[in-house]
């Protein structure tokens, strides 16, 4: 080790520094220097237009051939994304990091962030769209949003709609929630004193956009100190006493959660202590300062209210308490996940936390979880396929709530959907030509063969070709050879069918003896005749209902309701396919019913 000299540091540099950090180039190219002379070049800079361009004119007065490099990108799906390209331009940010990779000869471009949504989904032509994807694990001591809003739903609390920012009226003073939040906090606080531990504690208030919110809720967190400290100095008053009636109460879920907290007796002269010393700031950027960095060192405890400042990429240390009655707003999915300022490395403090949180964004968060969970597995299968980002399949589960990132920065259409007692029906079976629909033909016939089907009941005065027939089989046997086997020519088709195999996916997992079942609707082997418009789209696959003219009995049903309701229904038609000019023969169509439970809203990008 080359301990103080492996480094050259440069942040936010401009051309002046040109000369010195070539110097330290050309060492590197010179066979003969002293290996302690050779230093790796590191330069930091903030994400802004102006400092990334003043690197770029840097870089061009370098020497650079030979020279590698490797650019990191800290949250990645933020500035970096072109806001500006269903506008068929490019935002400024965008462009000069365009022009810092030209100005590198050679170089690797890695994206970090905890949030890929708008990366993984932007254009694949894109410059910045990934070619290849690593997965971080995070280490054995991490909670993230499967330990809040999975395994331990008592850590979180919901803030009630009288209690909002935009309910609340300022005149009754602090809302009953947001003081149950500081009494946790201080509880914790308090324990940590007595313990002697010099591990600081944090509570976040992040209630609004707005400063002046921020400031009301400041201004009643220090009144509150203020007033607790005076009361509990006076612990045997009548308001002393019902001060800690409130304490005690909030002591014992705690103590549900963290069993190796001091007993309430030990804790109560503790708290003023706690009270008192803790610092409260307001944290907010105002015209263009800034934003306030906080003395750690000053206090053990600290609180701090703001907005967008403590948003994303800020780190509050040793964070136990967070009050956020901020609505979701729009619902980005990436934009929920970064308001997580509460996850991290506290699994040895996790039974004092505590977040509060508006019910919608509660909501939110319980929904990402679940979609993160199978992104990640998605992301995790395609890595182990070897095959390159631009094969992964845009495709995921993703709450009808949620969209997976603004709309700004995706200029790709895409399909979302839920089949739970719908039907999929294929519209354009004939799309993509004879080869299509000979690969389906050749599918279908393997999974029938030696298939023994049974007439599907029925009025007994129906016609030929309202009869069908059907028969049982696995519903992992009808998934796997048959409807993964299928090809659609046409986009709309294979978009939502592949809605419905993810969703037959999550269902086999949990359900390896589901049962479906194959109707024919052709059992005769006639072909049935259905008539399509000039982009081979079928104007009508089911058949209507038939009714008995003199008496109204129903006959037929119609096509719709031939199924089994609880179970998977396949519906298998042979169709002569007619227009004004033409007749596409023995084309296999294929309509699909999704019973009650097998329900899971997904996210599918369009091909390009």
């Amino acid at each position: 080790m080359r301990n103080g000299t492996v480094w050259h540091c440069e942040d936010n540099p401009r051309k002046n520094k040109a000369a010195n950090i070539q110097s330290k180039l050309d060492v590197w190219r010179d066979q003969a220097a002293f290996p302690i002379l050779k230093q790796t070049v590191l330069i930091t800079v903030m994400k802004n237009h102006r400092h990334i361009a003043h690197l770029v004119d840097l870089l061009g007065e370098l020497e650079l051939d030979g020279v590698s490099a490797l650019v990191i990108d800290d949250e990645a799906d933020q500035a970096s994304m072109n806001a500006k390209v269903n506008k068929r331009e490019e935002s400024t940010t965008y462009t000069r990091i365009l022009d810092l990779r030209r100005a590198l000869p050679s170089h690797t471009y890695v994206q970090y962030t905890a949030t890929p949504q708008a990366p993984l989904l932007i254009n694949k032509i894109d410059t910045l769209s990934p070619r290849f994807v690593e997965l971080l694990e995070p280490g054995d001591d991490y909670v993230g949003g499967e330990e809040f809003f999975h395994h331990n739903k008592n850590l979180v609390l919901e803030i009630s709609e009288e209690e909002l920012p935009e309910t609340w009226p300022d005149s009754e003073g602090p809302p009953p929630s947001l003081l149950r939040a500081l009494r946790f906090f201080f509880l914790g606080a308090a324990d940590q004193l007595l313990k002697g531990q010099p591990d600081r504690r944090s509570m976040m208030i992040h209630p609004s956009q707005e400063r002046a919110i921020h400031k009301t809720y400041c201004n009643w967190v220090r009144h509150i100190k203020s007033s607790w400290v005076n009361v509990l100095s006076k612990p045997a008053s009548v308001d002393g006493k019902e001060l800690l009636k409130e304490f005690e109460h909030d002591f014992n879920e705690i103590q549900s959660t963290a069993p190796n907290v001091n007993s309430f007796d030990r804790l109560i002269p503790a708290l003023s202590q706690a009270i008192n010393i803790c610092q409260i700031e307001e944290v907010n950027t105002r015209q263009q300062a800034r934003t306030p960095q906080i003395s750690w060192a000053n206090s053990l405890f600290h609180i701090l209210v703001g907005g967008a400042a403590i948003d994303r990429g800020y780190t509050v240390e040793e964070l136990t308490v967070t009050y956020m009655p901020r609505p979701r707003g729009v619902g980005n999915a990436d934009t929920i996940q970064q308001r997580a300022r509460f996850f991290g490395y506290k699994r040895k403090y996790l039974g004092f936390c505590r977040v509060f949180l508006e019910p919608g964004v509660l909501q939110s968060f319980t929904n990402y979880v679940d979609h993160e969970r199978d992104l990640r597995q998605r992301l995790a299968d395609h890595v182990k396929s070897g095959k390159p980002m631009t094969e992964w399949k845009r495709l995921f589960y993703l709450s009808p709530d949620l969209s997976p990132t603004r709309a700004s920065v995706l200029d790709l259409e895409y399909d979302r959907g839920n089949y739970d007692r719908k039907w999929f029906r294929q519209d354009y079976p004939a799309s993509g030509g004879e080869s299509f629909i000979q690969h389906n033909r050749s599918v279908l016939d393997f999974m029938l063969n030696g298939i023994e089907f049974t007439e599907f009941q029925g009025h007994k005065r129906r016609t030929t070709e309202q009869k069908h027939a059907f028969c049982h089989v696995s519903l992992e046997d009808l998934y796997r050879k048959l409807l993964v086997e299928l090809t659609f020519g046409e986009p709309l088709d294979s978009q939502k069918f592949t809605g419905v195999l993810l969703q037959l996916e999550r269902k086999l997992r949990s359900s390896k003896n589901a049962e479906a079942s194959i109707i024919l609707m052709s059992p005769d082997g006639k072909r049935r005749s259905r008539e399509i418009d000039a982009d081979l789209k079928i104007k009508k696959l089911f058949q209507g209902k038939n009714f008995d003219r003199r008496t109204g009995e129903v006959i037929y049903p119609g096509a719709e309701s031939v199924r089994e309701d609880d179970i998977v229904s396949l519906q298998v038609y042979r169709l002569d396919l007619t227009s004004s000019n033409k007749v596409i023969r023995d084309v296999p169509t294929f309509a699909l019913w999704m019973p009650e439970g097998y329900g899971s809203p997904w996210y599918n990008q369009r091909e390009q």
